[in-house]
């Protein structure tokens, strides 16, 4: 979204410079889809792989036409009660605009027919629901359990349903009157780099430039960035990648890569919640150096340093100390940098209670960290609220 995409614009501006390695931006891209076409290759494989060391389980991903009329009937409840209140079918024409794709979210592509003399040709788009709203995976025994009273289900058993698999197996309902000739999923990634030399030097000449001002601009603009990666599926027809490119307004191949079997297999993480501990890794827990958490933090200092290796080493000693630093009468200041820190990071928890303490806190906010710039720019707000100093660097030039 970001590397990749810089090199995509070079090419765009006509931009021939060859780098130290040699490359020049289109040579570059070129190699880079060679090595990806390989990474994809393994991927497949790994992800073959797993899924056959899974069924050995009994753990399985399955299809729709893998269920018994009883169980299709009960994913069909559920189709019903849960799934189709959150989807919205849009028909695609000349008085309906192709809908914004946004990014890495998967979509269906859909050709439909109407049921009458004419036989019109529809084209319509349906989002698949993110994650804050519906699983991605569904497991079946879950589901017919709680819409029917007549299968039995195994719980030491586990079969999956893709979600976007029982939306196609239920297209019927949502285009009455129509027949459905095709139907295809597609994912869509955009530019995700935000070029902030660029807007600097645009607006640092104004009387009234607000670096954060800039940055929020920015990365609202983000979402809306071209599109440098179209995922479709093997097989898909000539006729239906050509109505989703026009659609997305892409023209050139190179963007296009076609995925044997699942697109975003990386929701295939949602596998791990399955309570199977003996299929899972040891849950890592972070050593806890001396001293014991309980230790004024000041007083082990004094005796000599302390070196912590994250993750290795646990977080909470720092935590303690920012929070020890904050309760301390004798400590009158804190300075620190933020990078990126969580939503509810106690650092920042611990510098708010030390400006409540009336002690003077300095904080240096990295806005511009790359995909952390919205959680950044909610702290810096925050911080300003409460009276501490915020500033923004550029990283790079730091030594």
């Amino acid at each position: 979204m970001v590397r990749v995409a810089s090199y995509i614009q070079k090419v765009q501006l006509g931009l021939t410079s060859t780098r130290p390695d040699g490359y020049t931006p289109s040579a570059l891209l070129r190699r880079i889809r060679e090595e990806v076409a390989e990474l994809m290759q393994a991927q497949r494989q790994t992800k073959q792989d797993v899924v056959t060391e899974l069924a050995k389980q009994d753990i399985h991903l399955i299809s729709p036409a893998d269920l018994s009329s009883e169980e299709r009937a009960a994913v069909r409840d559920y189709f019903h009660e849960a799934v189709f209140p959150v989807l919205t079918p849009l028909a695609v024409d000349h008085a309906r605009p192709f809908p914004f794709i946004s990014n890495l979210s998967i979509n269906l592509a859909i050709y439909l027919e109407r049921e009458d003399a004419d036989k019109t040709l529809e084209f319509a788009r349906i989002k698949i629901p993110p994650h804050d709203i519906l699983p991605r995976l569904l497991r079946v025994e879950k589901i017919v359990s709680r819409y029917s009273d007549t299968v039995r289900q195994s719980s030491d058993v586990y079969r999956f349903l893709w979600i976007e698999d029982i939306i196609q197996d239920n297209l019927a309902v949502l285009f009455p009157g129509m027949k459905v000739l095709e139907a295809a999923p597609f994912r869509v990634l955009r530019d995700a780099d935000i070029d902030y030399e660029h807007e600097q030097e645009q607006e640092q000449d104004s009387a009234d430039f607000d670096v954060m001002e800039m940055i929020e601009n920015s990365v609202r603009e983000r979402r809306f960035g071209p599109v440098v990666r179209v995922a479709v599926p093997q097989g898909i027809t000539e006729r239906m990648l050509k109505r989703i490119l026009d659609g997305l307004e892409v023209t050139s191949p190179d963007v296009i890569y076609s995925i044997e079997g699942t697109l975003g297999m990386s929701d295939m993480f949602e596998l791990a919640g399955i309570d199977r501990s003996d299929l899972k890794y040891p849950v890592f827990a972070p050593r806890l150096p001396e001293p014991p958490g309980s230790e004024n933090i000041f007083s082990a200092i004094r005796r000599g340093d302390i070196l912590l290796h994250h993750p290795y080493d646990s977080f909470l000693p720092v935590e303690d100390f920012f929070r020890q630093a904050a309760q301390d009468p004798d400590v009158l200041a804190i300075k620190a940098t933020l990078y990126r820190v969580g939503k509810n990071s106690p650092v920042v928890q611990a510098l708010m209670e030390a400006r409540d303490n009336d002690k003077q806190v300095t904080v240096l906010v990295e806005l511009k960290a790359r995909f952390d710039e919205e959680n950044n720019l909610v702290w810096a707000t925050g911080v300003w609220k409460i009276r501490a100093f915020t500033s923004s660097t550029a990283w790079k030039n730091c030594p």
